[in-house]
Order: C-alpha cells, then structure tokens, then sequence
C-alpha cells in the first residue's frame, strides 16, 4: 500500500473505488453486464487505472511463450502465423496482449454482454473475434481449431463437475504441437498452499448450494496423469512443464503440450 505523501496515493485511492464500485455492480446486477465489461477494462487493462493484471499476464507470456514458434503438424509456423483462444477472456484485457503476439485471438466468454463489448472495441476489429461459451459445454471452436489456448485466472472459477469437461476440451480444439497455457496451478512443491486447496476442495464438494466455493486449482503433480486420462483414447498424448510465477509465490503456471499419435476419428 503507498505510503501518505505518496504521489501515487491518488492512482490507488481512485483504484480502490473503482473496485469497490465494480464489485457493487456486478452484487446487483450479476456479472453479464456492459457496464460490468466497461468498469473492469477500464481498471485493468494495460492502459488502465490499475494496470497490476495486465503487466502479470504480459511477464508470464514474455516467459513462456516460444520465440522460435511451434512444430504443428511437421510445419513450423510462428506466432504471427497462428489462432490462440482465450479462454474465459471477460472484456479483453488479456486478448489485447495476445493479439500483439498472435496472428488471430478467439475470446471466449459466459456472458453475452462481455463478448459484446469486445466485439464494439474498435481496437480488437482486425485481430480478435469474441464468441460465448462456457466451460461446462462445447467450447464455441471446431475440432484442433487452434495453435494455442491460454486461460488466466480462469481455473479458480472451475465447478468440480466441469473439471473433466474443461480439459478435453482443450485438448480437442488444439492442433497437434500446440499447447495450452493455465495460471493459478498449485505447486505440487508448496505444502501450505496443496493443503489449503485440498481444504477448499473439500468445503465445495460438501457444501451444494449456489454458493459454494469454488477455488479448486489443479495440483500439478497431478495435471499430466489427469489429462492423459481423459484423452488417451482420443489419439491424444498430453505433456505437462511447469514454471514458477515470480510475480506470486503461491501460484505456478502449467504448460500443457498436446500431440497426436493417430487421427482421431470419434
């Protein structure tokens, strides 16, 4: 927090309403909402009041992201050349980034008024296309119709019964030599932090009513297992590299390398 006399003192006291006033909103008014999509990419994109999420998101790319590009189907291709999907995208503030990197951005997102909102954006017109979806169904995107697929604080938001669905999903629209890129994954290394999730886990899957928790992060030591599970009879095999966020302690991201070894014909 800045220190009284601070010249940034403003900047954050004008952040904290801001907030204050977007979580009153979405309170009222449930979160598919224009003004919802408004406030929030005003605070945090990288323009924005509090640009804290944006500059995150744009260290972990920097990081992990091939500068060589990708091997898909025996074709090396870079970046410029591919399609990424952002995955539960909300107004764009990751999208923005990705389309600097990517040659095309699919946004994905729940709520109609948010895929609206980007859709209106002069600034996402040439290179990001937003479309709903939500992680319990069908992802909006045909079979192995993406390079890339990158979900940011997403997982954290994951009903237990969309887990599965959530990972063969991903696995289905990304091309082979493709991956996935998911932040928020626990780190299998960090005792306090698997037995605190492992705590949340139980609390939700006790607790049915709406409200529920739903702070379930996948523990890493676990995610490859889990994925290659669900997708080995697809043709698919699944590698799992992890990274440490240096921007939060508590918190890794996991790459997720898909191939095929046969064409899948189901």
């Amino acid at each position: 927090m800045p220190e009284r006399g601070d010249p940034k003192v403003h900047d954050w006291q004008v952040g904290e309403t801001k907030r204050h006033e977007l979580a009153e909103i979405i309170k009222k008014t449930g979160y598919d909402n224009p003004e919802v999509a408004r406030r929030y990419y005003e605070l945090y994109s990288r323009e924005g009041i509090e640009p804290k999420i944006s500059r995150h998101f744009s260290r972990i790319l920097d990081e992990t992201l091939p500068k060589e590009g990708l091997v898909i189907d025996s074709e090396t291709k870079s970046l410029k050349d591919c399609t990424v999907l952002d995955l539960g995208s909300g107004p764009g503030v990751l999208s923005e980034l990705l389309q600097e990197r990517f040659g095309k951005v699919i946004a994905v997102d729940k709520a109609p008024a948010i895929v609206d909102f980007i859709n209106q954006q002069p600034l996402f017109k040439d290179k990001t296309e937003a479309r709903v979806g939500d992680f319990g169904g069908q992802f909006p995107i045909e079979d192995q119709g993406v390079e890339v697929v990158v979900s940011f604080n997403t997982t954290n938001e994951l009903r237990p019964e969309d887990e599965d669905n959530f990972l063969q999903e991903i696995a289905r629209v990304v091309k082979s030599g493709g991956f996935a890129l998911l932040n928020r994954i626990a780190d299998a290394n960090n005792l306090a932090m698997k037995h605190k999730f492992s705590r949340e886990r139980q609390r939700e899957l006790a607790d049915s009513s709406p409200d529920a928790l739903r702070n379930h992060v996948f523990l890493s030591s676990e995610l490859e297992s889990q994925i290659n599970s669900l997708v080995s009879d697809k043709g698919i095999e699944a590698k799992v590299e992890i990274f440490d966020d240096h921007s939060d302690q508590c918190y890794c991201i996991a790459k997720i390398n898909f191939n095929r070894t046969k064409t899948d014909e189901t």
